[in-house]
């Protein structure tokens, strides 16, 4: 009886393939580091000349970078005659609604149909 052994790349793929996987990862350890060491320095000559400082705090006004909420356009003056601004969203619906088609707000009930809306108001 004549037992055929399988042969070919498959079968030598599978015996050198780990170890060449093992070379490939010692290798990566013993050269890792300094491959670290030689990108710092690197990094130390070309690049960290160029590098800013970091800012140096300052005290600045706060009151002069936020506007003031007058001064803001409200956006309630844009109704209509035919309408009437909702008190939740500040859009404008017909003056016949019941709620707004916006947000819900409930004109008869005079609520909000959010309750996160509610419970601030």
């Amino acid at each position: 009886m004549i037992v055929r052994l399988p042969t070919g790349p498959s079968l030598v793929s599978r015996i050198v393939a780990p170890y060449r996987h093992e070379q490939e990862r010692l290798l990566t350890e013993q050269e890792g580091p300094a491959a670290i060491a030689r990108f710092e320095a690197m990094f130390e000559a070309r690049v960290a000349p160029f590098i800013p400082p970091p800012p140096v705090a300052v005290a600045v006004e706060t009151s002069s970078l936020v506007p003031s909420l007058r001064t803001v356009p409200s956006r309630r003056g844009n109704a209509s005659a035919g309408a009437k601004v909702c008190p939740d969203c500040l859009q404008s619906v017909l003056k016949s609604a019941r709620s707004c088609a916006f947000c819900r707000y409930d004109f008869e009930l005079a609520e909000s149909a959010w309750p996160i809306a509610a419970a601030a108001g």
